[in-house]
């Protein structure tokens, strides 16, 4: 098996990283690991010194924004398609959000600090970040607008949509209190609105994960944000995310 650095453009299973020059590629991956996370795992706390640029390439992480109250609700969500942590090219190590990791499975982390120098001696890199820093700043003001005005149900089927673009195969791991908690609702809500998308034969709803049966009636009542962002994304960044 090749080690990180003798990976070419293409084979790593993060777009954003195969979509770079392969010399740009080497050198981010001369000083990244790859590590597993579990739902919960937490790649940044708030307020917080940032350790890890981290690229999901099996998995997805959340940035969550946390109330005083303790509440929490979902700004956006980074798997294959991007990284977390964009914030520190930009000059701020620190940020409001939370870094939680929301699918399981495969990441890489590269420290801050060695990310931060990279992309200054690259300004082919430091452009792809920035586009991608751009395209995530549209998607999350998108997003603000479709959780004030749009339904559950169709929110719901947005996030499961953008869960199953980001994972191998059609099983979303999460439980109805965590998509709930994404979504910044109640759960009797989100269980109201799976059912229904399991008596459409959209998924199969399981204790602890759901499996998309019908990509195209899940896209059929999901809100317009799903396709607003998928376009945004590929406008700005020149690749796509969307599972075919």
């Amino acid at each position: 098996m090749a080690t990180l650095t003798e990976r070419s453009p293409g084979t790593t299973g993060n777009l954003f990283l195969d979509s770079l020059e392969a010399d740009s590629l080497a050198a981010l991956l001369a000083h990244a690991q790859s590590y597993e996370a579990i739902t919960g795992n937490l790649a940044a706390r708030s307020r917080e010194p940032l350790k890890f640029v981290v690229f999901p390439l099996t998995g997805a992480i959340s940035i969550v924004m946390r109330m005083n109250d303790g509440s929490d609700v979902e700004a956006m969500l980074v798997g294959r398609e991007g990284l977390f942590g964009v914030h520190a090219a930009l000059g701020n190590d620190v940020s409001a959000s939370e870094g939680l990791t929301q699918l399981p499975g495969t990441f890489l982390r590269i420290p801050t600090s060695d990310f931060v120098r990279c992309v200054q001696a690259d300004a082919r890199l430091q452009a792809r970040v920035l586009s991608y820093a751009h395209a995530s700043l549209e998607i999350i003001s998108q997003f603000s607008a479709c959780n004030r005005l749009h339904p559950i149900n169709e929110r719901g089927a947005r996030w499961l949509l953008m869960a199953h673009d980001r994972v191998a195969g059609d099983t979303v791991h999460i439980t109805h209190e965590y998509l709930a908690t994404m979504l910044g609702v109640r759960r009797p809500g989100v269980s109201l609105a799976t059912a229904t998308f399991d008596q459409l034969g959209f998924i199969e709803s399981h204790r602890g994960r759901i499996i998309i049966r019908d990509r195209i009636g899940l896209e059929g009542v999901a809100c317009e944000c799903y396709a607003v962002s998928n376009a945004t994304f590929e406008r700005i960044v020149r690749y796509g995310v969307r599972k075919n």
